[in-house]
């Protein structure tokens, strides 16, 4: 079943606080559950982009929003500074000058939500991926809370990444995808940082923590595969991504943990 999701860009410039929100925003919501799911964004300023199956439940989150955030430690970036900053992946296919609108902390904006459907299909191809992205973000929850460090947060989207792959049988098709970063960023985290990411995994450690979301997230995932076929694995790289994206992983430690999981040693 199609959903005309209700967007909300919430602006939010220190990761920290990105965090804070989407807990509370949770919190907000599991009162009276409702499906929901969010990005991170940066063009425009660092943001939180909210989808909601129900408009009540934006006008709930916007509210705390506004409250919350009207009191925020986050401080403000500039414009200049934080585009200098921004890795040339996430630059790629947009221009940023002076013109280009910024906006600041507190602010929250009504936008309309528009389906990647050349990503992951039209139809019920992009239902059951919007579906996933629902349990993703549930998933993402759960990891924030449980992660207290950098280094507790990227051990869990590596152990992840590891588990979706290896359970849905895409090793193989992955290899091809953890090569493309062995070329592209390989350089840019050093091997021993990764080593001691990849430690616990390697050592066969389970996060019970965030096995139950992740095996929702799995199950939301196995149903789009008949709908894609070939596509299956490309899709299932784009779903990877962005629920790193929800954890607000780097997309260079990204790309070092698909090199060294997937990628030529």
């Amino acid at each position: 079943m199609t959903i005309d999701w209700t967007s909300l860009h919430v602006y939010c410039h220190s990761p920290q606080s990105q965090d804070r929100l989407i807990t509370g925003v949770a919190d907000a919501l599991a009162v009276e559950p409702t499906h929901w799911f969010f990005v991170r964004y940066w063009l425009h300023g660092p943001h939180v982009r909210f989808r909601f199956a129900e408009p009540s439940a934006a006008e709930k989150v916007r509210a705390y929003a506004v409250r919350t955030l009207a009191n925020s430690d986050s401080a403000d970036l500039t414009a200049h500074d934080y585009y200098a900053k921004i890795s040339p992946h996430l630059r790629e296919g947009h221009e940023v000058s002076d013109a280009t609108p910024w906006y600041t902390t507190g602010t929250v904006r009504d936008e309309v939500y528009t389906p990647e459907l050349q990503r992951y299909g039209a139809g019920e191809a992009m239902a059951a991926a919007e579906k996933a992205f629902v349990s993703s973000s549930r998933l993402a929850v759960d990891v924030i809370r449980a992660s207290g460090s950098r280094a507790s947060r990227l051990a869990a989207a590596a152990y992840v990444m590891n588990a979706v792959v290896e359970r849905m049988g895409f090793v193989d098709e992955f290899s091809r995808y953890g090569g493309f970063w062995s070329r592209s960023s390989r350089r840019i985290i050093p091997a021993d940082a990764v080593g001691a990411v990849l430690s616990p995994i390697r050592a066969g450690a389970v996060l019970s923590d965030v096995e139950t979301g992740l095996a929702e997230w799995i199950e939301d995932l196995e149903a789009t595969r008949p709908l894609l076929a070939e596509a299956a694995p490309l899709v299932l790289a784009s779903q990877i991504h962005m629920t790193n994206n929800r954890l607000g992983v780097p997309i260079e430690w990204e790309a070092a943990l698909g090199s060294a999981l997937w990628g030529d040693t």
